[in-house]
């Protein structure tokens, strides 16, 4: 059972946790659906809490919205769907 109380304080906890995290946003989708309709959302949220998020990759890629922004809307393709929050 997911608690949401537990892991929205856990979110603002301090030291703040450093999460990895798996975001798939357009494979694995049910029928009909292209892209993750809540890629973008679960960016959103952690950077409203002021974590940063990077490619879990050799790469490290700092994620912005507007990178986001292209993924979601399906005008790119990220190599990874692993990224860490911190």
């Amino acid at each position: 059972m997911y608690d949401a109380a537990g892991a929205a304080q856990t979110l603002v906890n301090e030291p703040r946790p450093i999460w990895m995290i798996e975001i798939i946003a357009t494979e694995h989708q049910p029928a009909g659906i292209v892209i993750n309709p809540e890629f973008a959302q679960t960016f959103e949220m952690f950077f409203s809490l002021g974590y940063r998020a990077y490619t879990a990759d050799g790469i490290s890629q700092e994620m912005t919205m507007e990178i986001i922004g292209k993924v979601a809307s399906g005008q790119h393709q990220l190599e990874t769907h692993n990224f860490v929050f911190r």
